[in-house]
This record gives C-alpha cells, structure tokens and sequence, in this order.
C-alpha cells in the first residue's frame, strides 16, 4: 500500500504540474481590430482599450495621426504598429500599459526607460561619439576618465546599441613603421626639376648592381616594391663604404590604426649661451610625424618630415636651418614611400696663421688667413607600413 500511495502521489505532482504549464502555454493576449485613416492616435489607443479592456495611459509627449488596418492582432503587435514608427514605446506594468515619447525631455521618459552602464574595450569616448548614429547620443553620458558610457533608454533601444557597439568596439590593428634615412653626396644627383631628378652613381665603383641603376622618378614622394627597396639599400651601402652616402639608424615603431607617432633619428646638442653659461638642448637630425590608417586594401600614411641641422661656424650664433613637408600617400603594407628633394647644408670657416703672429694687432691680417667651404647632401627617407599579423 506504501508503494501506492507514494506512486500516486508522483502522478499528482506531475498532473499539478502540467496543468500550471498548460495554464502558461494558454494565457494568450487579447486580440484587436484596428481600421483608421489619418486619425488621432489618443483615439486609437482608446479604441485599443475599449476592445481589450486594458487600461493605456499616455504621456503628454504622444500625439499625431495614425493610418493602420489591421484584424485580429494581439495587442502588443498592433502597438508596436502602431507606435514604433513614431519613435514611441510602451512598458506594461500591472494590469496597464504605459505609452511615452523615446526622448529624455519627456515627463514620462523614466518609467519607460532602463540604465545600463557600459566600460568602453578598445575605443575612446570621442571615437564613439563620432562613430555612432546621431539618434543614439541624446541616450548617453559619456566620462572620457573612466572611459565608460551610461545609456538610458527603452531595453529595445538599449539593445540595438549594444549591437552596433560589438561591431565597432573591436581591437584597432597596428601597424609597424620603418624608417632609413640616407644622406647621399650632392654630385650623384642630378636634377631636372624641383620634383623630377635622377641618382647617377659613379662608373669606377665595384660591388655594384649596374643593370639598370639610373633611378629616375617624377613625383615625390614616391613609392617603390619590396625588391626594388632591398636593391636599393644593397647599393646604398656600397655607397656608404666609399663616402658617398650616409646611412642612419634604422628604428621601427609600433601605432595603433589612426593614431600618430613621431620617429626622430639625429642627435641632441647642448648649446652654451650667453655669460652666465646658460645651457639649451637642441635636437638636430630628421623628426618624422607619422599617422597611419588602415584601409581594406591599402594603408593611408600622412607623414610631416622635419628636417634641422647646425651650420657649423666660429661666429657667437648659431644658426639651425630646417627644411619642413608634409605629404600623404596610399600604399599596399610592405611597399615603401621615398621622400626626397630636401638638403643638408654644411658651412665651415676655416682659420689658418702662423703661431703666435697670428694674434698680434695688425700683423695678424698678414700671418692669417681664412677660409670658407660648404658641402651639400641630399636627403632620401624610406618609409615602410606593415601591418602586424599580416
């Protein structure tokens, strides 16, 4: 008998059970029949309510004409036919519903409305300001500290930002940026124009490639292959090794998609000045302002070279004469932009005498001589964008 009793109690349970599903499954909405032409829709949604019984309070910020036509809809569906397209939402609270303009400076916006806080993986505040609808930042209270955004608005709307964020809040590529700068002796160029010009190396040195070694171009900057870019560098050392060229460092940097970065190849000078021994640090050599932006089949690079050196003299000032472009250019990752076309100038007054007699006042005009000689290099920059995990 115990056995009964236990088993009839488990198909009690079970049959409770199911019937409290079944009750769910069969709780349906209410249904309505709605044909309007160009009609006020506070009367509609009354006529909503006299059909369903359901009570519909509406904000003062609802208003307008309705045209819809439609038969037995559950409720829900008519209002969002009805309202959705107006930009209005409704929350069902207990036996009634609520109706309000999506817009914060409506009375009833907050009953409407949820807060949701949102900590911002890979972009900053600004960037997402300018990357998202217009429609979406009446909702938002951005703080550039934290780098986090409050959205306040229907969960409808709350959720549709949410998908929009998940495909804009994505890691930002990097790109890695070399750069060789090449100082090359003022004979080997000849020039035709201000941007057209050859390099023409000297016949008499060994080690060079000589099949097809005039390089020409007409624009600049310009760019050049990967395989004309290592030919290049192999006779730029040949040149190197024979005074006829000088080759700076190498460095790379790292920067993210958009963002910029300077790259300085040079050297830092400490200049003395006035009786006191005041001490300045001037930097001289090639400043590179480099921003790159990634594009699906090429990479945007705006460069802005800034090019200083000292002329080198016994006068009591110091001159830094400086040489300033800026340039844009598309390229593919791996290929290499060349600017050219900006000098270095050396100056140097050389004084000669003989010992001693040199010093004296007058006969130093007879024992002493001086002498001016200036040299001219033309100044090559290879600049080269990859794109990492590329």
């Amino acid at each position: 008998m115990g056995i009964k009793k236990l088993l009839f109690v488990v198909l009690l349970a079970v049959f409770m059970v199911g019937i409290a599903f079944a009750d769910d499954a069969g709780e349906e909405q209410p249904t309505v029949t709605l044909v309007f032409q160009e009609d006020d829709l506070i009367m509609v949604l009354s006529e909503i309510t006299l059909q369903t019984g359901i009570n519909i309070i509406v904000d003062d910020s609802v208003g307008g004409a309705v045209t819809v036509d439609l038969e037995d809809v559950p409720v829900e569906y008519a209002l969002d036919v009805i309202l959705k397209p107006k930009d209005i939402y409704y929350k069902k609270f207990d036996g009634y519903y609520f109706v309000c303009l999506a817009d914060p400076r409506a009375t009833g916006f907050r009953r409407i409305s949820e807060t949701e806080v949102v900590t911002l993986n890979n972009l900053r505040t600004d960037e997402l300001l300018n990357l998202i609808p217009e429609y979406y930042k009446k909702f938002l209270n951005v703080d550039a500290t934290s780098n986090r955004v409050t959205i306040t608005a229907p969960q409808e709307i709350i959720s549709d930002f949410r998908k929009i964020l998940r495909d804009i809040d994505t890691p930002k590529k990097q790109v890695k940026v070399s750069v060789v700068v090449v100082e090359i002796a003022k004979e080997l160029i000849k020039e035709r124009s201000p941007l057209s010009f050859s390099l023409e190396l000297p016949q008499n040195i060994s080690g060079i490639d000589w099949n097809g070694m005039k390089l020409q171009w007409g624009s600049d900057p310009f760019k050049i292959s990967a395989s004309v870019y290592n030919w290049l560098m192999l006779n730029m050392k040949v040149l190197e090794a024979n005074n006829l060229a000088k080759m700076h460092s190498d460095p790379n940097i790292m920067l993210l998609d958009g963002e910029t970065a300077n790259i300085f190849v040079g050297e830092t000078k400490t200049i003395i000045t006035g009786e006191t021994g005041t001490t300045n640090s001037v930097n001289v050599g090639v400043s590179i302002n480099v921003k790159a932006k990634i594009f699906p089949n090429f990479i945007e690079l705006f460069l802005n070279p800034d090019v200083s050196h000292f002329t080198e003299n016994t006068s009591e000032s110091i001159t830094i004469y400086r040489s300033v472009a800026s340039s844009t250019i598309r390229v593919s990752p791996g290929e290499t932009v060349v600017l050219a076309g900006l000098t270095l100038k050396k100056e140097t007054d050389n004084v000669s005498g003989v010992p001693l007699l040199n010093k004296i006042p007058l006969l130093r005009f007879l024992f002493s001589g001086k002498n001016n000689s200036s040299s001219e290099r033309e100044l090559m920059i290879f600049v080269t964008p990859y794109i990492q995990g590329m």
